[in-house]
């Protein structure tokens, strides 16, 4: 109850944030975000899923793709929050999955587009048209 209590905080807040500009949150709301997945994978005592979720989290490649979701992408990624919310107060742990998998694709998904925005093929090779984070 204590930890469903926390996550609904979290999301709540990520989601007030979300509807403000960008360059004024862009720093609570990745810590907010990261608060949310790192409270999931404690909730799961799975010591696995909390190594994978802090290399992937942590990672400043996702860091920056998180940082140049869409609106769009941002409020479906605040809806998976609430959705797995949902699911585990259900105690449903076959919707908490499908709803994280969701999630997970659709990062992916963000991550490709961003990649294809700044990455200009030509000629059979990758030619970056702008620093990715960490370059």
């Amino acid at each position: 109850p204590e930890t469903r209590r926390e996550l609904r905080q979290l999301a709540t807040r990520k989601g007030e944030l979300d509807v403000r500009p960008y360059d004024d949150i862009v720093a609570e709301r990745t810590r907010i975000n990261k608060e949310f997945h790192d409270l999931i994978a404690q909730a799961a005592a799975s010591g696995r899923l909390q190594r994978i979720l802090r290399m992937m989290v942590e990672l400043p490649f996702v860091k920056w793709t998180f940082n140049h979701y869409t609106a769009r992408e941002t409020a479906r990624s605040a809806a998976h929050h609430f959705e797995i919310i949902a699911a585990l107060e259900a105690r449903d742990p076959e919707w908490a999955a499908s709803t994280m998998c969701s999630h997970i694709l659709s990062a992916r998904r963000a991550m490709l587009r961003q990649v294809a925005a700044h990455v200009d093929v030509t000629a059979g090779h990758a030619q970056a048209s702008e620093p990715l984070a960490g370059d």
